[in-house]
């Protein structure tokens, strides 16, 4: 199985994609009036259902998101360059803060505000995750495969690491550069294949909730 679509319930679909287009710069793919509204987020699609549909769809529908207490127990995570400037614009634009900007432990930086137009959603709005090569401690590189790795092979791994936590201005580039060489260095010993994220060109897809 692959994941197919992320649907959030709410009043007004075609009001809530105008709020992510309008806010977060992403874009509205089609809307079935009243009924469902998809964003173009690449092969995983962002949906926005109305509770009437899901009232057709099963008997009793979808408990609707209230406004007080704590959001839903569901997270939409938005990648962004610049995160402190994206939260800032959200909250500016009516959400709900949650959590200001905060480094964590591997390097990331999350923000987290709710989104009052998309049924409470959380969100979080978070900077480029880290490549394949920055995702394992330093004290378990001996051990994924130690006689794949050279101790220059080695270096570059460590590095690209500490990269994650360098200056997210001046240093961005370079830390990426890092990334990029440490996978290609492995790639060498025939265990990893370096790749980078692409995005493959789809027509639309309605969401199966629509097909009745």
């Amino acid at each position: 199985m692959t994941l197919g679509w992320v649907i959030a319930y709410v009043e007004d679909p075609a009001a809530a994609a105008a709020f992510y287009e309008r806010t977060f710069g992403l874009r509205t793919d089609f809307v079935v009036a009243g009924e469902y509204a998809q964003m173009d987020t690449g092969p995983t699609k962002l949906g926005f259902a109305s509770y009437a549909l899901a009232r057709g769809n099963f008997d009793g529908g979808v408990h609707p998101a209230g406004s007080d207490g704590p959001p839903p127990n569901v997270e939409i995570a938005l990648v962004a360059e610049d995160v402190d400037a994206a939260y800032q614009v959200a909250v500016d634009a009516g959400c709900e803060p949650l959590a200001a900007p905060t480094d964590k432990p591997k390097g990331q930086r999350v923000a987290m505000c709710a989104t009052l137009s998309a049924g409470r959603a959380l969100h979080a709005a978070v900077d480029k995750p880290a490549r394949v090569a920055t995702e394992l401690p330093l004290s378990r590189w001996s051990s994924v495969r130690p006689r794949a790795m050279s101790l220059s092979q080695r270096t570059i791994c460590e590095r690209a690491v500490r990269a994650g936590t360098d200056d997210r201005t001046r240093r961005r580039k370079r830390a990426r550069t890092i990334r990029r060489v440490a996978l290609l260095q492995i790639a060498q010993t025939g265990r990893l294949t370096a790749h980078e994220p692409t995005s493959v060109g789809r027509r639309p897809r309605a969401c199966p909730c629509l097909e009745s």
